[in-house]
């Protein structure tokens, strides 16, 4: 039961719920309100910016402060106003470009695990201060100065950490250029910068996820599985330049063997461990591919790696499938993958349980962990790499891949083949 005391204020309360007739709206009475509402909404300026938090998109956005806060983020409009050096102007057509993760990048600005101010490596501090010493035979920096998960963090003022990087960069950029640099990197047994990007619209492994797809993603497929090193009835690859494989006697249809720095790749440590060392060493196919600029290769993201059980189970099952026993995880390396090459950053802000997020599906933004939107990540990285021979392609290694001796590959052409490519069987009517 309620006392008087709360009963006559909740009747006090009440009255202002009590419907009220107007018959002329300017004069509606307690209209204060009005200015609260439309004070939400004033700003003491505005400005653009472009938002990309590790998606396919950049959105062209306004940010919007008040008392030196940044309270709302909204779209610009100003696509159509956009253009490149070139002069090309973009479409309005783009306009409102905004998602759920945009709105939300403002908790992001103050959320509470937010790193606040520059850090940098204190080795990597004191190789700039010492004047980017290197070897001067190889180009490669001294190891006491690479110290990446041991070394200290030292935190310095933005103008400097901007000074640290703009240096950094230009001595790499000095360093590595032309002939010359091309020669230090090959000398620390470099020989292609690796990069591995996804299938716009194949979403992570989505294209390799059943058999029939698997072998539509690339040249390797075979349903019977007649070279019983293959990992699957298809086999992970890279695209490589033709031009360059035969300068390192790699022929189309080969496994080679990718290596990255050893400081880091395929993990740290690894050489204190070599049974997980040879599940994540990469082995895969190579393709020549002539639409690859010489001096680099591509590894499609979209592939699943090798893991304990695959390898465990590519080497004792009968049937040398690169498949789990217990869960059925299958593979498309026999070892390794191309994550054992890249860096993946991890962001501190992206692991909390206080970060906003947008929910797995729809437009709902929540907070803490979620699985996929909420989890370790970064675009697909570049990475220096040297690439060995492994394996012949022939069956059971013996002899070259039979697409080669076909003559229906770059390089090893057959004569009617080259009419076919030419349009020399075409008849005019």
């Amino acid at each position: 039961m309620l006392n008087n005391s709360v009963t006559a204020s909740v009747s006090k309360i009440s009255s202002f719920l009590e419907p009220v007739t107007i018959d002329n709206p300017s004069a509606y009475p307690n209209r204060g309100w009005e200015k609260v509402y439309r004070d939400l909404w004033v700003y003491d300026y505005e400005f653009t910016w472009l938002c990309s938090p590790n998606d396919t998109h950049g959105c062209l956005l306004k940010a919007y402060v008040k008392n030196g806060v940044v309270v709302r983020i909204a779209p610009s409009y100003n696509y159509g106003k956009a253009s490149d050096i070139y002069g090309n102007r973009a479409s309005f057509r783009w306009d409102p470009r905004i998602c759920n993760k945009g709105v939300a990048m403002l908790r992001r600005f103050y959320g509470d695990r937010r790193i606040r101010g520059a850090y940098v490596r204190k080795g990597f501090l004191q190789w700039v201060k010492d004047g980017f010493r290197r070897d001067p035979e190889t180009g490669a920096i001294p190891a006491e100065y690479v110290r990446r998960g041991e070394d200290e963090w030292v935190k310095v003022p933005y103008e400097e950490a901007f000074q640290i990087v703009a240096k950094a960069l230009i001595n790499i950029v000095e360093t590595y250029s032309g002939a010359r640099g091309a020669e230090l990197l090959q000398k620390q047994g470099y020989t292609h910068v690796l990069y591995t990007p996804k299938y716009r619209h194949g979403a992570h492994t989505t294209l390799i996820d059943v058999d029939i797809v698997a072998m539509w993603f690339g040249p390797y497929a075979d349903p019977y599985r007649r070279d019983k090193r293959m990992p699957f009835v298809a086999d992970g690859y890279m695209d490589i330049n033709p031009l360059d494989a035969k300068k390192m006697g790699i022929e189309d249809g080969d496994y080679v063997r990718v290596n990255g720095d050893p400081r880091y790749e395929p993990f740290e440590g690894w050489q204190e461990k070599p049974n997980d060392a040879k599940v994540a060493n990469l082995v895969l196919r190579v393709r020549y591919y002539p639409g690859i600029p010489p001096g680099t290769a591509r590894i499609w993201f979209n592939m699943y790696q090798a893991s304990h059980g695959t390898v465990k189970a590519h080497e004792t099952r009968p049937d040398d499938l690169a498949k789990t026993e217990k869960t059925n995880y299958q593979s498309m390396f026999r070892y390794g993958g191309h994550q054992a090459l890249t860096r993946s950053w991890l962001r501190p802000t992206l692991l909390t349980d206080s970060m906003a997020r947008k929910g797995v599906a729809g437009l709902l933004i929540g907070k803490g962990f979620a699985p996929d939107v909420h989890c370790a990540n970064g675009a697909p990285r570049e990475s220096y790499v040297k690439i060995e021979k492994f394996e012949a392609g022939g069956i059971g290694g013996e002899g070259v891949w039979r697409p080669v001796t076909l003559g229906i590959r770059p390089l090893n052409e057959s004569d009617s083949f080259r009419k076919y490519v030419e349009g020399g069987f075409f008849v005019g009517g």
